[in-house]
C-alpha cells in the first residue's frame, strides 16, 4: 500500500504544471469564447494561452522521458532501445499526452483569428483527461465518470483560466469595463459553480464506491482539496459581494481590493491543482 512518504513528488510536480498549462490554454480559450467582454483583455488571453502551450509542450515530454526511465530502471539504453522507445504512448497516460500535445500544437498554429479551431482543441484538452486516471481505469458504467470528469474539468478550466485575464482587468481598461466583465464572469460562475459542485460529488461518489474513509490516503488527499476549495469559494464570493459593487462606488479601491483578492484565489488554485495531483496518485480505496 502506498504512503504519503512513497510518492513520487518530481510526478507530483510534472503533473501540478500539466494542470497550470492546460487552465492556463484551454482556459484562456474558454473564457474568451464564452464571455462578453473579454476581447478587452485580448491581450492578457493571449500571454496566458501562449504561457499554457509552451509550458505543455515542455512538460509531456519531461513526463514521457522520467516514464521511459522508470521502465527502464534508470538506464537510458534500456529505456530508450527500439523496442522499448514508444511504450509511454501505449498506456492511457500517454495516449492522454499526445492528445494534449496535438490540442497545444492545433492552438498555437490556429491563429489569432480561429477561435473556432481553438476552441475545438481546449475542448480536446480538458477531455483528455477523461482517457487516463481513475475514471479510465473504472468498470462497468466506465462513461459516467468520464462524463463527469469532463463537465467537472471544463467548469474547472474555464474558472481558473479567467483569474489572470479579470486580474489583467483592473489594469489596462477603464472602470466600467471592468466592473461589467467581472459582473458577466460573475453570472456565469454562479451557474458554473453549481455544475461543478454536483459533477464533483458525484464523481467523488462514483470512483470512492459511495463511501468515504477518512483514514483512505486519497480521502485525505481529497480532505485537503475540498478545505482549499471552500477557501477560494470564499474568496470568489468576497469578490462578487464586496469588491465588484465598490468598483462603481469607490473605483481605485475596488480595483485595487479586487487585484489583491485575485491574486490569493491564484494562489489558492495552485495549491488545489498540487493537492489534486497528490489525491490522483493514490488509487480512491487506497488506505
Amino acid at each position: 500500500v502506498m504512503t504519503f512518504a512513497e510518492l513520487d513528488f518530481a510526478s507530483i510536480l510534472l503533473r501540478s504544471a500539466v494542470y497550470v498549462a492546460t487552465i492556463a490554454a484551454a482556459g484562456g480559450v474558454l473564457f474568451y469564447a464564452t464571455v462578453r467582454g473579454a476581447a478587452e483583455v485580448g491581450g492578457a488571453i493571449r500571454r496566458q494561452v501562449w504561457f499554457g502551450v509552451l509550458l505543455l509542450l515542455v512538460v509531456e515530454p519531461l513526463r514521457y522521458l522520467q516514464f521511459q526511465l522508470a521502465i527502464g530502471g534508470g538506464d537510458w539504453e534500456v529505456a530508450f532501445d527500439p523496442s522499448m522507445r514508444w511504450l509511454a504512448f501505449e498506456t492511457p497516460i500517454g495516449q492522454a499526452a499526445l492528445v494534449r500535445i496535438a490540442a497545444a500544437l492545433t492552438i498555437l498554429v490556429a491563429g489569432l483569428r480561429l477561435w473556432p479551431v481553438r476552441l475545438v482543441a481546449a475542448a480536446a484538452m480538458v477531455a483528455s483527461f477523461a482517457l487516463e486516471g481513475h475514471t479510465a481505469s473504472q468498470e462497468g458504467d466506465g462513461w459516467l465518470p468520464a462524463a463527469l470528469i469532463v463537465v467537472h474539468l471544463a467548469v474547472v478550466h474555464w474558472w481558473l483560466g479567467a483569474l489572470y485575464p479579470l486580474r489583467a482587468a483592473t489594469l489596462v481598461v477603464g472602470d466600467s469595463n471592468i466592473r461589467d466583465l467581472v459582473e458577466r464572469f460573475g453570472k456565469f460562475a454562479l451557474v458554473g459553480v453549481a455544475a461543478l459542485t454536483v459533477a464533483g460529488a458525484a464523481l467523488i461518489a462514483v470512483l470512492a464506491g459511495w463511501q468515504f474513509d477518512p483514514t483512505r490516503n486519497h480521502e485525505l488527499a481529497l480532505g485537503a482539496k475540498l478545505v482549499i476549495f471552500a477557501v477560494i469559494l470564499a474568496t470568489a464570493a468576497i469578490n462578487k459581494l464586496r469588491w465588484t459593487p465598490m468598483l462603481a462606488t469607490l473605483p481605485d479601491a475596488g480595483r485595487a481590493g479586487l487585484r489583491a483578492s485575485l491574486n490569493r484565489e491564484i494562489a489558492f488554485c495552485l495549491l488545489i491543482l498540487i493537492a489534486t495531483a497528490v489525491m490522483t496518485s493514490f488509487p480512491p480505496g487506497s488506505a
